[in-house]
Protein backbone atom coordinates (compact mmCIF):
# COMPACT_ATOMS: atom_id res chain seq x y z
CA UNK A 1 0.00 0.00 0.00
CA UNK A 2 1.55 3.38 -0.82
CA UNK A 3 0.12 7.04 -0.12
CA UNK A 4 0.16 9.16 -2.57
CA UNK A 5 -1.99 12.04 0.03
CA UNK A 6 -2.75 13.09 3.76
CA UNK A 7 -4.82 15.16 4.47
CA UNK A 8 -5.79 16.43 7.92
CA UNK A 9 -7.98 19.50 10.08
CA UNK A 10 -8.27 19.82 13.57
CA UNK A 11 -11.31 22.37 14.64
CA UNK A 12 -11.77 24.16 17.94
CA UNK A 13 -14.70 24.07 19.91
CA UNK A 14 -14.29 28.28 19.95
CA UNK A 15 -11.77 30.74 18.74
CA UNK A 16 -8.46 30.58 19.95
CA UNK A 17 -8.39 33.67 21.53
CA UNK A 18 -4.35 33.17 22.89
CA UNK A 19 -3.24 32.38 18.99
CA UNK A 20 -4.84 35.74 18.14
CA UNK A 21 -3.06 37.50 21.07
CA UNK A 22 0.24 36.30 19.82
CA UNK A 23 0.21 35.81 16.30
CA UNK A 24 4.04 36.16 15.75
CA UNK A 25 4.25 33.73 17.82
CA UNK A 26 2.69 31.85 15.20
CA UNK A 27 4.83 32.30 12.51
CA UNK A 28 7.55 31.33 14.78
CA UNK A 29 5.86 27.79 15.46
CA UNK A 30 5.62 27.76 11.74
CA UNK A 31 9.00 28.15 10.96
CA UNK A 32 10.11 26.09 14.15
CA UNK A 33 14.22 26.71 13.24
CA UNK A 34 13.31 24.76 9.68
CA UNK A 35 13.43 27.75 7.23
CA UNK A 36 13.75 25.00 4.56
CA UNK A 37 10.87 23.14 5.65
CA UNK A 38 8.71 25.60 3.11
CA UNK A 39 9.16 27.65 0.58
CA UNK A 40 6.88 30.51 1.50
CA UNK A 41 4.85 31.55 4.28
CA UNK A 42 1.57 33.71 3.27
CA UNK A 43 -0.43 35.80 5.83
CA UNK A 44 -3.90 36.69 5.30
CA UNK A 45 -4.85 39.48 7.55
CA UNK A 46 -8.30 39.52 7.42
CA UNK A 47 -8.99 36.20 8.29
CA UNK A 48 -6.01 35.98 10.78
CA UNK A 49 -4.60 33.12 8.84
CA UNK A 50 -0.47 32.43 8.23
CA UNK A 51 -0.20 29.09 5.67
CA UNK A 52 2.76 27.62 4.78
CA UNK A 53 3.78 26.00 1.62
CA UNK A 54 6.30 23.73 -0.16
CA UNK A 55 6.33 22.60 -3.60
CA UNK A 56 8.51 20.86 -5.74
CA UNK A 57 6.69 19.78 -8.69
CA UNK A 58 6.63 16.36 -9.64
CA UNK A 59 7.84 15.23 -6.38
CA UNK A 60 6.32 16.97 -3.36
CA UNK A 61 4.01 19.03 -2.03
CA UNK A 62 2.50 19.91 1.35
CA UNK A 63 0.95 23.13 3.35
CA UNK A 64 -0.18 23.88 6.81
CA UNK A 65 -2.38 26.91 7.69
CA UNK A 66 -2.79 28.37 10.88
CA UNK A 67 -6.16 30.26 11.94
CA UNK A 68 -8.24 31.42 14.51
CA UNK A 69 -10.70 28.40 14.79
CA UNK A 70 -8.95 25.55 12.58
CA UNK A 71 -5.16 23.76 11.69
CA UNK A 72 -5.49 22.37 8.40
CA UNK A 73 -2.94 20.68 6.00
CA UNK A 74 -1.58 18.50 3.36
CA UNK A 75 1.22 16.29 2.09
CA UNK A 76 1.32 14.56 -1.12
CA UNK A 77 3.34 12.37 -2.62
CA UNK A 78 3.77 13.11 -6.29
CA UNK A 79 7.06 10.98 -6.94
CA UNK A 80 5.20 7.41 -7.16
CA UNK A 81 4.09 7.99 -3.11
CA UNK A 82 5.19 6.56 -0.17
CA UNK A 83 5.07 2.91 1.48
CA UNK A 84 2.14 3.28 4.39
CA UNK A 85 4.61 2.11 7.12
CA UNK A 86 7.19 4.93 6.16
CA UNK A 87 4.14 7.73 6.21
CA UNK A 88 4.66 8.67 10.03
CA UNK A 89 8.09 8.53 10.77
CA UNK A 90 8.55 10.57 6.64
CA UNK A 91 10.42 13.76 7.62
CA UNK A 92 7.32 15.95 6.08
CA UNK A 93 5.19 14.23 8.74
CA UNK A 94 6.94 14.60 11.14
CA UNK A 95 7.43 18.56 10.65
CA UNK A 96 3.98 18.75 10.32
CA UNK A 97 3.41 17.11 13.57
CA UNK A 98 6.15 18.76 15.61
CA UNK A 99 4.17 22.24 14.34
CA UNK A 100 1.19 20.84 15.14
CA UNK A 101 2.29 20.00 18.62
CA UNK A 102 4.19 23.15 19.56
CA UNK A 103 0.81 25.26 18.20
CA UNK A 104 -0.98 22.95 21.52
CA UNK A 105 1.41 23.68 23.78
CA UNK A 106 2.21 27.77 23.12
CA UNK A 107 -1.82 28.29 23.07
CA UNK A 108 -2.81 25.90 25.52
CA UNK A 109 -5.64 24.23 23.48
CA UNK A 110 -7.36 22.10 25.86
CA UNK A 111 -10.54 20.43 23.94
CA UNK A 112 -11.27 19.29 20.18
CA UNK A 113 -15.04 19.58 18.63
CA UNK A 114 -13.63 17.55 15.65
CA UNK A 115 -9.86 16.19 14.49
CA UNK A 116 -9.93 14.33 10.85
CA UNK A 117 -7.17 12.76 8.69
CA UNK A 118 -8.03 11.33 5.45
CA UNK A 119 -5.19 9.19 3.13
CA UNK A 120 -5.51 8.71 -0.54
CA UNK A 121 -3.91 5.54 -0.52
CA UNK A 122 -3.64 3.34 -3.85
CA UNK A 123 -3.03 -0.86 -4.20
CA UNK A 124 -1.82 -3.56 -6.63
CA UNK A 125 -5.01 -5.65 -7.36
CA UNK A 126 -5.15 -8.53 -9.40
CA UNK A 127 -8.69 -9.90 -9.36
CA UNK A 128 -9.02 -13.33 -9.29
CA UNK A 129 -10.34 -14.05 -13.90
CA UNK A 130 -12.11 -10.06 -13.15
CA UNK A 131 -10.88 -6.75 -14.04
CA UNK A 132 -11.05 -4.30 -11.71
CA UNK A 133 -14.34 -2.98 -12.63
CA UNK A 134 -16.30 -6.39 -12.69
CA UNK A 135 -15.42 -6.93 -9.36
CA UNK A 136 -16.42 -4.12 -7.98
CA UNK A 137 -19.98 -4.07 -9.95
CA UNK A 138 -20.21 -8.02 -8.58
CA UNK A 139 -20.36 -6.85 -5.24
CA UNK A 140 -23.11 -4.40 -5.92
CA UNK A 141 -26.69 -5.15 -6.37
CA UNK A 142 -27.18 -6.13 -10.49
CA UNK A 143 -30.26 -4.66 -10.60
CA UNK A 144 -29.27 -1.17 -10.21
CA UNK A 145 -26.59 -1.27 -12.45
CA UNK A 146 -28.98 -2.40 -15.15
CA UNK A 147 -31.00 0.70 -14.02
CA UNK A 148 -28.23 2.58 -14.80
CA UNK A 149 -26.98 1.38 -18.18
CA UNK A 150 -30.36 1.63 -19.43
CA UNK A 151 -30.85 5.07 -18.13
CA UNK A 152 -27.79 6.73 -18.49
CA UNK A 153 -25.66 4.99 -20.46
CA UNK A 154 -23.08 2.06 -20.71
CA UNK A 155 -21.10 1.78 -17.56
CA UNK A 156 -17.32 2.48 -17.97
CA UNK A 157 -16.10 3.00 -14.46
CA UNK A 158 -17.58 1.90 -11.12
CA UNK A 159 -16.66 3.17 -7.53
CA UNK A 160 -17.86 1.81 -3.95
CA UNK A 161 -18.84 4.38 -0.85
CA UNK A 162 -19.33 3.31 3.16
CA UNK A 163 -19.64 5.44 5.89
CA UNK A 164 -19.75 4.04 9.60
CA UNK A 165 -18.64 4.36 12.97
CA UNK A 166 -16.71 2.10 14.88
CA UNK A 167 -17.04 1.01 18.59
CA UNK A 168 -14.80 3.60 19.56
CA UNK A 169 -16.92 6.70 17.65
CA UNK A 170 -14.44 6.82 14.95
CA UNK A 171 -16.24 7.93 12.29
CA UNK A 172 -15.07 7.03 8.84
CA UNK A 173 -15.77 7.69 4.88
CA UNK A 174 -14.57 5.80 2.37
CA UNK A 175 -14.62 5.11 -1.17
CA UNK A 176 -12.72 2.86 -3.43
CA UNK A 177 -12.44 2.23 -7.25
CA UNK A 178 -9.96 1.81 -10.23
CA UNK A 179 -7.53 4.18 -10.45
CA UNK A 180 -7.18 6.66 -13.75
CA UNK A 181 -4.88 9.08 -14.69
CA UNK A 182 -8.57 11.31 -15.02
CA UNK A 183 -8.87 10.86 -11.05
CA UNK A 184 -5.85 13.19 -10.78
CA UNK A 185 -8.04 16.95 -9.94
CA UNK A 186 -9.79 14.35 -6.83
CA UNK A 187 -6.43 13.36 -5.62
CA UNK A 188 -4.12 16.42 -5.46
CA UNK A 189 -3.98 19.73 -5.36
CA UNK A 190 -1.45 20.66 -7.51
CA UNK A 191 -0.86 16.69 -9.52
CA UNK A 192 -0.51 16.45 -12.98
CA UNK A 193 -2.13 13.25 -14.87
CA UNK A 194 1.61 12.57 -15.46
CA UNK A 195 1.47 11.99 -11.51
CA UNK A 196 -1.32 9.26 -11.57
CA UNK A 197 0.42 7.98 -14.68
CA UNK A 198 3.33 7.12 -12.76
CA UNK A 199 1.66 4.86 -10.00
CA UNK A 200 -0.38 3.01 -12.86
CA UNK A 201 3.20 2.33 -14.42
CA UNK A 202 4.37 1.24 -10.67
CA UNK A 203 1.39 -1.36 -10.87
CA UNK A 204 -0.94 -0.08 -8.86
CA UNK A 205 -4.80 0.24 -10.03
CA UNK A 206 -6.91 0.80 -7.15
CA UNK A 207 -7.44 3.68 -5.14
CA UNK A 208 -8.84 4.14 -1.67
CA UNK A 209 -9.80 7.92 -0.17
CA UNK A 210 -10.49 6.88 3.73
CA UNK A 211 -11.47 9.86 5.63
CA UNK A 212 -11.05 9.23 9.62
CA UNK A 213 -12.53 11.52 12.57
CA UNK A 214 -13.44 12.06 15.64
CA UNK A 215 -15.50 14.56 17.53
CA UNK A 216 -15.46 16.22 20.58
CA UNK A 217 -12.83 15.34 22.96
CA UNK A 218 -9.80 16.49 25.34
CA UNK A 219 -6.35 17.90 23.85
CA UNK A 220 -4.83 14.86 25.78
CA UNK A 221 -6.00 12.50 23.04
CA UNK A 222 -4.29 14.41 20.20
CA UNK A 223 -1.09 15.98 22.37
CA UNK A 224 1.21 13.66 19.93
CA UNK A 225 0.17 13.84 16.27
CA UNK A 226 2.09 10.72 15.33
CA UNK A 227 0.81 9.16 17.95
CA UNK A 228 -2.88 10.03 17.48
CA UNK A 229 -2.54 9.06 13.83
CA UNK A 230 -1.00 5.99 14.25
CA UNK A 231 -4.26 3.77 14.91
CA UNK A 232 -5.78 5.50 11.71
CA UNK A 233 -3.19 4.53 9.63
CA UNK A 234 -3.10 1.43 10.73
CA UNK A 235 -7.18 1.17 10.22
CA UNK A 236 -7.27 2.24 6.72
CA UNK A 237 -4.05 -0.31 6.08
CA UNK A 238 -5.76 -3.39 7.54
CA UNK A 239 -9.48 -2.23 5.58
CA UNK A 240 -7.35 -1.80 1.89
CA UNK A 241 -5.35 -5.49 2.92
CA UNK A 242 -8.36 -7.07 3.27
CA UNK A 243 -10.20 -5.62 -0.04
CA UNK A 244 -7.35 -6.16 -1.67
CA UNK A 245 -7.69 -10.05 -0.37
CA UNK A 246 -11.46 -10.18 -1.20
CA UNK A 247 -10.61 -9.04 -5.01
CA UNK A 248 -7.98 -11.22 -5.91
CA UNK A 249 -9.95 -14.30 -4.76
Amino acid sequence: MHVLRVVFRIDFPSVCTKYIDRMGTAIEILHSDDEEFWNNITATPNSQTYTGYFKSPGEEFRDLTFSPTTLSGSIEFLAGGIPGKQLLSSDPFEGMSKRLNNFFREFEVTKVARAGIRFYVSEKVIPHARDIPTSINENMHPDISKIVSAEMGKISDYAALYEGVDEDELEYRLTFGPLHKEDCDKIFQFGREADVIRFQELGYNMIYDIDLYERNFSIKELSEITKWSRSKLKKATNVVHALKQEAEG
